[in-house]
């Protein structure tokens, strides 16, 4: 068993590992700890809002110790791309899908990370292996990742991605193509047929739309993105 020890302002969580996702980002909720939980180094630092400490108890929490650490070895580097998302609300009483704002999609980004997070019930690797374009990419890339998240108040899309090794300027261009069109055929078609069920009707989320204002970047251009995306209004 693995007993991981959280704490976040003076306020302790105490949780079993593994855990449902959700579950745990309700733990923390309930000390006032909204960060995603990728954000959240296993580090006890002094200086650090949030401390992280695991406990192993047997040969077995060792030994899935060493399983992580392997797996945090071979994609060491990470690079998360940020673009808009856009709803749709399918309310049959009021006359079909009509689109939804900012703060609609904030209201329910809990369950639409619910629904992600069950979209991706398979090895993080696998949308990795559908990755077919360049071969030196291919050979580096190994997990792919949709979430959202609030930056200034506004709820967008993410996606982490890691590989085996930093990607140059070019490759990362060629890598951000590839993703931008599995936002908006493969995988992101997919998931923007999926409803979310809310009180006011069926809720469709999409991670890509085709408007001038549409971008997809990494976390350094997120600010300068969202001043263009502003402009093109």
């Amino acid at each position: 068993m693995v007993n991981a020890i959280i704490q976040y302002k003076g306020k302790t969580v105490i949780t079993e590992l593994p855990r449902v996702y959700l579950d745990i980002c309700q733990e923390l909720l309930s000390v006032g700890c909204s960060k995603p939980l990728e954000r959240i180094s296993l580090m006890d630092n002094e200086e650090d809002d949030i401390r992280v400490k695991l406990y192993f108890e047997n040969d077995i929490g060792k030994l899935l110790r060493d399983i992580k650490e392997m797996i945090e070895q071979v994609g060491q580097e990470k690079i998360s791309f940020f673009c808009p998302i856009e709803g749709n609300l399918d309310n049959q009483e009021y006359g079909g899908v009509a689109p939804v704002g900012n703060w609609f999609l904030k209201s329910y980004a809990w369950d639409i990370r619910e629904l992600l997070e069950m979209e991706k019930n398979f090895p993080e690797d696998t949308m990795a292996q559908y990755y077919d374009g360049d071969e030196f990419i291919k050979a580096k890339l190994v997990s792919v990742i949709w979430k959202v998240e609030e930056y200034k108040s506004r709820l967008y899309g993410r996606i982490d991605c890691r590989f085996k090794e930093e990607l140059t300027e070019e490759k990362t261009e060629k890598f951000k193509e590839w993703l931008r069109g599995q936002c908006s055929d493969s995988f992101g078609e997919h998931f923007e047929q999926q409803p979310i069920h809310t009180k006011e009707g069926d809720l469709f989320v999409s991670f890509w739309n085709n408007s001038n204002s549409y971008f997809l970047c990494i976390e350094d251009e997120l600010d300068d993105c969202i001043e263009k995306r502003r402009k093109c209004r």
